[in-house]
């Protein structure tokens, strides 16, 4: 009897030493079968690639969801799967008719390799109803793949260049970044401006009244757009006469700048040849830059102005990354309005505020 007690006792740490064998054979046969490629995410983040394979890539620049932005805007929080660390370059902009991709704005984030997530709230990144938001793989070149997966993504292959530009395409790639949005709840603006502006509380000269200026006329169709408008106006014309190429900060003080959206400058009117126009326009943008980095810039200028200016100011505004807006040609149309006949100094009329009004809406890319 004593024997059989044995015999059970030994058959039954048999059976438990089987069983623990058969774990550990299990368990080394799925870190084997485990795909290389994951060693670049960190254990706790596993979870985030269930189900997708990474996959290399050569020749992919921007990648983006096949969705874009319903309404205008901020991107809230982004996630990023870095195959490296480094800064990861990004790209706000609308697909166009010829499937190009119009870029309005860029900024890099630097990411460690694997997971990195971002609150972006407070730095007013927006995406404009159209737009979307676009990574850049080139450098990473690792996209991924799920089984049974349709067309998610649309991305940019050098091989498919066309007269040296890249289309985009629909694709299945699954992308390393997600992210979400915030409507705008407040629309930010400030214009600096001279004479054809003056200040928030008058028309510029010589519209007839508020209603009838580009400024009052565009604040009102952006109240249209956005639940709340915050716009502002600084005449710099003072300084914009002057020989200084430092802004004033006493008139343009930096609490203005702050977290703006949008800055429109209507400046140039009253630049002279002389001056050292260059460093004066990079000292301003420059400023606005270090309180509102991504704000949009519009600088909105022409009329009546010396043919030489008006040809350098282009040419800077493209170096530093601002738009240029001309409206030398309304000064050459009936838009005139006559304001002191002895001086013979022209302003827009009412007909040139509303065209100005136009274009900017037109720049900027919003419906009205």
């Amino acid at each position: 009897m004593e024997d059989k007690k044995k015999i059970m006792i030994v058959a039954v740490a048999i059976v438990i030493m089987l069983i623990l064998i058969g774990t550990i054979v299990r368990s080394a046969l799925q870190v084997k079968n485990e795909p290389d490629d994951f060693e670049i995410i960190e254990e706790t983040d596993r979870d985030t690639l269930v189900g997708k394979q990474p996959e290399k890539v050569t020749g992919y620049h921007l990648v983006t969801y096949a969705q874009d932005a319903n309404e205008h805007s901020f991107i809230q929080n982004l996630e990023v799967e870095a195959a490296s660390e480094g800064p990861v370059k990004f790209v706000i902009g609308a697909v166009n008719e010829n499937s190009r991709i119009e870029e309005r704005m860029t900024f890099e984030l630097d990411c460690k390799q694997g997971k990195n997530t971002f609150d972006l709230l407070n730095a007013r990144y927006m995406l404009k109803k159209g737009e979307y938001l676009w990574m850049d793989i080139n450098g990473q070149d690792t996209l991924f793949k799920e089984q049974g997966s349709s067309a998610k993504s649309l991305v940019q292959n050098e091989a498919n260049q066309v007269l040296g530009e890249m289309p985009v395409q629909e694709s299945d790639y699954l992308l390393p970044f997600s992210y979400t949005l915030q409507k705008i709840a407040e629309y930010r603006c400030l214009v600096i401006g001279n004479e054809i502006t003056t200040n928030a509380n008058a028309p510029g000269l010589n519209a007839t009244d508020m209603e009838h200026d580009y400024f009052h006329i565009t604040k009102t169709r952006l109240e249209k757009i956005f639940e709340k408008v915050n716009m502002n106006c600084v005449n710099v014309a003072t300084w914009e006469k002057s020989s200084e190429t430092a802004i004033d900060k006493n008139i343009l003080k930096s609490d203005t700048l702050k977290n703006l959206d949008l800055v429109i400058l209507q400046l140039g009117e009253n630049l002279n040849s002389a001056f050292d126009i260059e460093t004066k326009m990079k000292n301003l943008i420059e400023y606005i830059k270090e309180y509102s980095p991504h704000a949009e810039i519009i600088w909105m200028s022409g009329w009546n102005m010396q043919g030489a200016i008006l040809n350098t100011i282009p040419a800077i505004c493209e170096r530093e990354q601002v738009q240029f807006m001309s409206i030398a040609d309304l000064y050459e149309t009936d838009y005139q309005s006559l304001v002191d006949q002895e001086r013979l100094l022209y302003y827009p009329n009412n007909e040139a505020m509303q065209t100005i009004s136009n274009r900017l809406m037109e720049a900027l890319k919003f419906d009205f």
